[in-house]
């Protein structure tokens, strides 16, 4: 085999290598499959060592007492989510921050049917995220 045979066998390996690891960033970034916000968060309920929640009309900060995160967290876990690409968007309802030894997640809500976590964007059942709004204004009743 000469050597213009080996390159062109070694660049098109090259080629089909790229295309494969491209094709796999883009599908793990944009995955449709239906997922639990308690896995994309990354956390457990035990190392969480502070939580608050920040309302988007006002900047109010409020601490969520120790005993009210588990009736959020628990919540929050259980609900499914899909990932979606949506135009960028102003303003928001509130912010659920949770502070671990070494991390912070926080999920961002834009009314019941939509979430940020940490800079990606889901779709939420209607229903599954007034249940944690209704938890979430057992805390602060001024969130909408």
């Amino acid at each position: 085999m000469n050597n213009k045979k080996k390159v062109k066998i070694i660049l098109g390996i090259i080629i089909v290598l790229v295309a494969v690891v491209v094709s796999l960033v883009l599908y793990s970034r944009y995955d449709n499959r239906t997922r639990k916000i308690g896995d994309e968060l990354g956390i457990s309920r035990e190392k969480i060592t502070r939580a608050y929640i920040m309302n988007g009309n006002s900047g109010e900060i409020t601490e969520i007492e120790k005993n009210e995160i588990d009736g959020i967290y628990n919540n929050l876990e259980s609900i499914s989510i899909k990932a979606i690409k949506i135009p960028p968007y102003t303003g928001w309802g509130y912010r659920l921050t949770f502070e671990c030894e070494d991390e912070v997640s926080e999920v961002t809500w834009n009314g019941s049917e939509r979430c940020n976590i940490n800079g990606t964007d889901f779709s939420v059942e209607k229903t599954a995220g007034n249940k944690l709004l209704q938890e979430v204004r057992k805390v602060n009743p001024k969130i909408n």
